[in-house]
């Protein structure tokens, strides 16, 4: 198990997450880091490895920082979106599965993906029967509308991605303020984009077409609300289930306890399969205290990233840690902003000038060598639909070792004015 946290960084590779070991545990002892069936290093990344049915037991996880938010309307960490999915149902969900395959979306709380008109702006979702809150209560089109009303309140919920919504379901200002202003600063008022025929129907209204709407509704900020366990800017420390877990205890910035939600029902989740009782996140201040504890059989995964850079060399110098390690590279892109509203680089051959002369081998080194990543060419990982090859897709070659075209970058400089080069900050 390996999530990552969402990040933006300056560089130029796809960043690999991390070396992680795919040793689980589903029972309540220890854990052994290397399994007894390793299918081999990366196996993971396309397959599942020693799947288990086993039931019972504690899941212990570690991590480096607590996530941004427990609140669905205000997170937008890439690995508390996963552990959203402990707690709550989406219309739509990611689907569990290696790989390509994990990209897709498919019913969760829906029936059915949303049916929509010919212009993609009007979207209509029906739940399933027998869906329910973690007190028993069921689970409507109203909690669902609620949720995305919730979003609006920008002034409570600033760190997520409510902003996605905001201007596709209310009509915004030229400087993308939104009509509406949410539950909390209009009590009364209503949004009127979403309507609810009856309690298993909903439909969104867009301002304008979105054929990817099911994504959206896919994600974790699309989680349904309870009106009546709202605690607004609280909501972050109890949160109201409707997954197969719900809190149990949580100290902000130390621990996290989740139990099995009594009134959730495998019948009507076919996103997740859960076999453990409960799942412990222990937050650590010391990475590498992490991956010492995951060594010794403590902890059965980390779930913000990977193993640092210590444990990394162990794994890929003992064949049968590495047997049962993966490096995937799907975490993020490490990627070189350059500015092009600053002379020279307004000229779009003096940018051009730097992409064919940078080195990005030396800045990959800089980041931890072939650990770090693979070197790219484009914008998407390779796991993302649309990703292409280097040999298929790099519009601004640098070299055949990624190291550095002189004689390209000098031709760039040449036809920008500047032959002799220039300096930016």
């Amino acid at each position: 198990m390996l999530i990552n946290r969402r990040a933006i960084r300056l560089a130029t590779v796809v960043a690999a997450g991390g070396l992680a070991l795919a040793a689980c545990s589903s029972s309540g002892s220890t854990t052994s880091t290397s399994p007894t069936s390793g299918a081999g290093f990366n196996a993971a990344i396309t397959s599942v490895v020693n799947p288990s049915t086993v039931t019972g037991g504690t899941l212990n996880l570690g991590a480096s920082g607590d996530c941004d938010s427990w609140d669905p309307a205000n997170t937008y960490y890439a690995w508390c979106w996963d552990m959203q999915r402990l707690l709550h149902r989406t219309l739509m969900a990611y689907k569990s599965s290696p790989g390509i395959e994990g990209t897709t979306v498919v019913p969760d709380l829906a029936a059915a993906p949303g049916t929509h008109n010919a212009d993609f702006t009007k979207w209509t979702y029906k739940l399933q029967s027998g869906v329910k809150w973690q007190d028993g209560s069921p689970i409507t089109s109203a909690d669902v509308k609620y949720g995305i009303e919730r979003l609006f309140a920008t002034d409570v919920f600033a760190t997520g991605a409510g902003s996605y919504y905001t201007c596709l379901l209310s009509k915004c200002d030229a400087d993308g303020a939104p009509a509406y202003k949410g539950p909390y600063a209009d009590p009364s008022g209503d949004l009127p984009s979403i309507t609810t025929p009856d309690a298993q129907t909903v439909v969104f209204n867009l301002q304008e077409s979105n054929p990817a709407f099911d994504y959206y509704m896919a994600l974790a900020t699309a989680a349904p609300i309870s009106k009546a366990h709202d605690t607004g800017a609280k909501y972050t420390v109890q949160p109201f289930s409707s997954g197969p877990f719900q809190v149990s205890t949580y100290s902000p910035g130390k621990s996290l306890v989740f139990v099995r939600n009594p009134n959730w029902s495998q019948a009507t989740d076919q996103v997740r399969k859960p076999l453990v009782n409960s799942v412990n996140l222990t937050i650590f201040a010391n990475s590498n205290d992490i991956d010492n504890r995951v060594k010794a059989g403590t902890l059965d995964t980390i779930a913000d990233g990977g193993v640092q850079q210590a444990f990394q060399t162990t794994i890929v110098t003992n064949a049968t840690l590495k047997a049962n390690a993966d490096n995937p590279s799907t975490g993020f892109d490490r990627y070189f902003a350059v500015m092009q509203t600053v002379a020279p680089l307004t000229n779009i051959e003096c940018r051009k000038a730097i992409f064919y002369a940078i080195n990005k081998v030396s800045l990959r080194l800089a980041r931890g060598g072939l650990a770090a990543g693979e070197i790219a060419t484009s914008m998407a990982p390779p796991p993302v639909p649309g990703f292409e090859t280097r040999e298929k897709y790099n519009p601004y070659p640098n070299g055949a070792d990624h190291s550095g075209d002189p004689q390209k970058a000098k031709e760039s400089l040449t036809a920008c004015g500047q032959p002799n080069g220039f300096e930016i900050n």
